[in-house]
Formats: C-alpha cells, structure tokens, sequence
C-alpha cells in the first residue's frame, strides 16, 4: 500500500485526472442504481413525483452505500482485518446489486423519454413562469457561489484535520483504527480512536482509494462541492414533501442560500457547511437532519411501512458519520415519533420507532465493549 497513489500505472497528472473523470460518474451511476432498486424492490422513496423522484433515487442509494459499507466495516476493524480486504468486498458488492438490479429491472430501458421529459419540463417552465425560473437560476448562482468559497476559503477544524490523518494512515499501512493518530504508533483498537464504530472514517480512504488521489485533496477539493450539492438535494426534498408547490420551493431554496451565506456564526449548521463540510457531523446536520423531519412530514400524512424502514437506514447512516450522532439521530427520531404519536393518538408509530433505534443500540453496546471508554 505504500505506492497506493499509483495502482493505475502511472504518475503522470493527466492520466490521474482522467481516471478521477471516469471513476467518479461511475460511483454517481452506482448511487443511481441502487437508488432505483431500493424503490423498486422496497419502495424506500423520500419524494414519489417530478424532480425530487430522481434526486431522491440518487440520495436513497447513496445513503444505501453508506449503509451497507457500515455494516461490513465494523465488523472488518474488529476483526483487525486490511483495509485493502474491506475495500475490494464492499466493491464486489455494490458490483453485484447493480449487475443484479440492471438485469432484473432494466433501470435504463425509459432513459430517453426521461431525459426528454426533464428538459420539456425545464423548457415549459421558462415559457409559463418566468419568475420561478429566474429564482431558480438565482438560486443556483448562489449554491455556485458557496461551492466556490467552500473549495477556495476551506479551513478544516483541527478534529477533520486530524481525519485526514487516519485517512492517510489508513491508506499507507493498510489497517483500520489500529494506529495512533497523534504519534502514528501501532496500537489496539481501545487506544486507536473513539470512532471505530463510524464507517465513514474509513470511506473517505476508500474513496481516495478508487478515486487514485489523497484523502487530503479528496476531502478539501472533490468531496466539498459534491456534498454541498447532496445537502441542497435533501434541502429540495424537504421543501417539496411540506411545501408542495413550485413557487414556495424556489423561494424556500433562496432563502435558505442567503441563510447559509450570511449565517455560518457561532457553532451551527451554516458554520460546519463551511468549514467542514465533509466532516461527519457536518454531514448529519446538513443532510440527514432535513431527511429526519421530512419523514416526520410523511409519517404524519400517511404511516406507510416504507417510512419506518427509511427511518432505520437513516439511523444506520447516522452512526455511520459520527459517534455522537449515534445518540442524537435516536433522540431524533425518538422526540419527533412521540410527537406525532400524541398527536395522532396511536402509540403503534412510537413503538415501531422503537424498533428503528435498535441499531443505535447494537453500535452502542459494541462501542462499550471494545472501547470501555466515554463516547464524548
């Protein structure tokens, strides 16, 4: 692993680049695809129609990634098994399901009438309402703009900085938590780290690792502008699933960029968007938070099975990012259910809650077991 920059055979820059364009459309494709097939085999959906079922595919199978990466890294680390070995199953898996999902339910078969329809649409609302477009185009300008301060004024905190760190340690001795991050000595998992349980520690390596590029310029160059655009994805699907209509949902959007630009004071979510947005706590506020309360929308429309099978893949994916979003996505999920409970009068939606939260618990436990030490 001492050489991983180099797997593709070359150090020449251009040939990196060209493989960072390839690869990369290529994991977004993934995403898609099992977006698709998590809606179609277990109609796991955060919007139903228009533009966010597209965005909420792409979301949905992104999250599903993370989920199922959690769920065969943790083991892997306590195991003490190499980095490289979690790295080529997790491929072989995400592989697998979309070879399986392409074939069973030829995803790509209605491509062009979709595409079709998307550009109609973006071409019909242009010629009835010019006002929602030229918010829209505002709107994007801004989300540009952030993207730009995000890559070009990025000061990381000094906890990502030091993720950095296990990144590359991670990448250059090919283990997982089993190295110091301050002296880079070899030690046991309880003196490694307190987030041996959140996966995304070790994603950002494996992203590094297919993408042939330093978790460093990774983590400070690519990943800003993709999870920026991801949080406004899930800032849409929210205003879609409360809003549900047009003209509030752009000016939602154009509130929310002013908000984020003027807002990032003291320690919030507008804060973390800038200074550390690929962090994973920055992640939990910005993007699984909004997704939380636009199930709470949902779950108090309709208690469709679906909602809470989503809600459990969002509680996995929280403890993914951080550990103490392990105790704040069940607390979560918890106080917004209770609500909705009391309100409705049926204690079934908070005991099936209940049962969305094991996962914490199971995390939980493990962590107290192999750390034996405070989670803060």
């Amino acid at each position: 692993m001492e050489n991983y920059l180099y797997i593709i055979g070359s150090s020449n820059h251009f040939v990196h680049m060209l493989w960072i364009v390839v690869v990369l459309p290529v994991y977004f494709l993934s995403c898609y695809i099992i977006g698709v097939y998590s809606e179609i085999k277990f109609n796991l959906l955060f919007s139903k129609d228009g533009l966010g079922k597209y965005i909420s595919r792409f979301i949905m199978g992104w999250i599903v990634e993370i989920v199922f990466f959690q769920l065969i890294c943790i083991p892997m680390i306590i195991c003490n098994a190499k980095f490289t070995t979690l790295a080529m199953s997790f491929v072989i898996l995400i592989f697998a399901i979309c070879i399986i999902a392409l074939l069973k339910y030829k995803i790509f078969k209605n491509i062009k009438d979709t595409v079709k329809k998307i550009i109609n649409d973006f071409f019909e609302l242009y010629k009835n309402n010019k006002s929602i477009f030229i918010y829209g185009v505002i709107v994007l300008i801004l989300i540009s703009m952030q993207v730009l301060i995000g890559v070009i004024g990025y000061q990381g905190a000094e906890d990502e900085i030091m993720d950095y760190t296990v990144a590359a340690q991670t990448l250059n001795n090919n283990t997982m938590f089993r190295t110091q991050r301050y002296t880079g000595y070899e030690c046991g998992l309880q003196d490694a780290s307190s987030r041996f349980i959140c996966s995304w520690y070790m994603y950002r390596p494996f992203l590094a690792l297919i993408l042939q590029v330093h978790p460093t310029i990774l983590g400070r160059t690519i990943l800003i502008p993709i999870l920026f655009i991801f949080t406004y994805m899930c800032y849409y699907l929210f205003a879609k699933t409360v809003l549900n209509d047009k003209e509030k949902i752009t000016l939602f959007m154009l509130f929310l960029c002013i908000v984020n630009l003027f807002g990032n004071i003291r320690i919030t979510s507008m804060l973390m968007m800038f200074t550390q947005i690929g962090n994973g706590k920055s992640i939990f506020s910005n993007i699984l938070i909004p997704l939380y309360f636009l199930l709470f929308f949902r779950l108090y429309e309709s208690e469709e099975k679906s909602i809470y099978k989503i809600l459990a893949i969002l509680n996995i994916c929280s403890v993914a990012m951080a550990p103490t979003s392990l105790i704040y996505s069940a607390l979560i999920a918890l106080l917004g259910t209770v609500v909705i409970a009391w309100r409705k009068k049926k204690l079934k939606i908070f005991i099936n809650t209940l049962i969305t939260i094991l996962p914490n618990v199971i995390y939980f436990g493990i962590y107290l077991i192999e750390a034996r030490w405070a989670i803060w």
